[in-house]
């Protein structure tokens, strides 16, 4: 069980500025320390088991909020309490309760896979409890926050993001920029529009395509003063025995070099867009990032294709600093439970990674009702509103990722609009714009605020 406390308090102290070698916290009733954490998950995690017990899931109020507490069914005490030694005691187990999530442990079961051979939403815990809007994980924190503040004397245990500046990370994946004129024209041939279509193929011969907007994108992100990171894949075409095509354009040639140094200068970030298979095999991903003209350190893979008995083993061994993949392309929210970054776990070292992982928080596709949540537009916007007031509670990092075919005047034209939306209601939190780059500096060097921007 050390290692999994060792594991949630490595994830603790990565958001927290406060020594841990000053803090003495055991985890078991019996064990000795000036915090104590309950342990009821030792037999569940001893005996490898994947499936919970639902019925060892106990409901409680922290910060206004009902939250669920793993592994017990005892709800008879305070969440926190004081021994007659002087001694705090948490009361439910939120080591192991954190490490269940933020591990990703239920994906270790095998089942039921989506069109893209993913962990689905369905089958989660998160989906099964309604929690998935809700960084419980940033609640056991704030619970350990309490005890250490209760046990040293403390007005508050400081974190890395200042208060009234949670950070809002824009990337974008750039799948397709080259060949966008056929869905456009597609599209306007379908709504009737043949003059706009003509128009869109008769641009063809000049190589303009619309959805090669970098420009479009850049200028916009300036107008707001964001600094974002746009993910490349660094093979181009079909790939053997998969139906969905890797990107359109050369990572190599001149046209993306020059965009590549555009980005520069506007003070963004490129980063990896691992290409299918990637996230399956050690050699490919190295080869992937071989193929970039310059050094990146942040990586999502193409699809979300996120594999938890092999990605955190293949990141170790890569020479990135960060990754931003995970999350349930079904709906919006925190497929890890947690809205800051945190070190995958490796579960064949069964030990942190090196590498950390930035939640994705809000995508486009998600959104969109024809794809994943089924909602309008106006009742997915609520629901965004909902996800970003979390984040704000816990200074967490509010990931959001938008393709550059969403800055479109055709086949996604109204998806430009919405994205300002979310972002006028962000700015209205007093949120703080950073890149991945950015952000990763920022944990490093936590008094560093010259990276960011208001």
């Amino acid at each position: 069980m050390s290692k999994i406390k060792h594991y949630v308090l490595k994830n603790y102290f990565l958001i927290h500025d406060l020594d841990q070698d000053t803090v003495d916290i055991s985890y078991g009733i019996r064990s000795s320390g000036k915090i104590k954490v309950v342990n009821h998950s030792d037999s569940f995690f001893s005996e490898q088991s994947t499936k919970l017990n639902k019925n060892a899931i106990v409901w409680d109020n922290w910060l206004d909020q009902e939250i669920p507490f793993l592994f017990t069914k005892d709800k008879s005490k305070e969440i926190i309490s004081i021994e007659d030694d002087g001694s705090v005691i948490i009361n439910y187990d939120i080591i192991g309760s954190a490490f269940f999530f933020l591990s990703g442990w239920q994906e270790l079961e095998k089942g039921k896979v989506d069109q893209h051979g993913r962990f689905p939403y369905e089958s989660s815990l998160q989906k099964e409890l309604g929690i998935i809007e809700l960084p419980v994980v940033n609640y056991y924190y704030s619970i350990l926050s309490k005890a250490i503040c209760m046990a040293y004397g403390l007005n508050n245990v400081p974190q890395k993001f200042e208060k009234k500046n949670f950070v809002t990370f824009i990337s974008h994946d750039i799948d397709v920029c080259q060949s966008g004129w056929i869905q456009d024209a597609f599209h306007q041939v379908k709504s009737k529009k043949v003059i706009s279509a003509t128009k869109i193929i008769g641009q063809r011969p000049f190589k303009k395509d619309h959805w090669f907007n970098f420009d479009r994108i850049l200028e916009f992100e300036k107008k707001r003063n964001i600094s974002s990171t746009f993910f490349f894949i660094p093979r181009r075409g079909s790939v053997k025995n998969v139906t969905e095509a890797n990107a359109d354009y050369k990572i190599n040639s001149s046209k993306i070099k020059a965009v590549f140094d555009k980005i520069k200068h506007y003070k963004s970030e490129v980063g990896l867009h691992g290409s299918l298979g990637s996230g399956l095999d050690e050699q490919h991903m190295a080869d992937d990032i071989s193929r970039f003209p310059q050094k990146i350190i942040g990586n999502r893979y193409h699809f979300l294709m996120y594999e938890i008995d092999l990605i955190p083993s293949i990141l170790d061994n890569c020479t990135l600093s960060y990754d931003n993949s995970v999350y349930f392309a079904e709906h919006i929210g925190f497929r890890h439970s947690t809205c800051t970054p945190f070190y995958l776990y490796n579960f064949s070292t069964e030990e942190p990674t090196k590498v950390i992982e930035i939640p994705l928080t809000i995508m486009y596709g998600t959104l969109d009702h024809n794809k994943y949540m089924g909602g309008t537009v106006e009742s997915e916007l609520e629901a965004c509103k909902n996800t970003i007031n979390e984040v704000a509670k816990f200074n967490g990092i509010l990931s959001i990722l938008w393709h550059n075919n969403y800055y479109s005047d055709y086949k996604y034209g109204k998806w430009e609009s919405v994205l300002s939306q979310i972002l006028d209601y962000v700015e209205s939190l007093k949120t703080t714009y950073m890149s991945g780059k950015q952000l990763l500096n920022h944990i490093n060097e936590p008094n560093n605020h010259e990276s960011s921007n208001t």
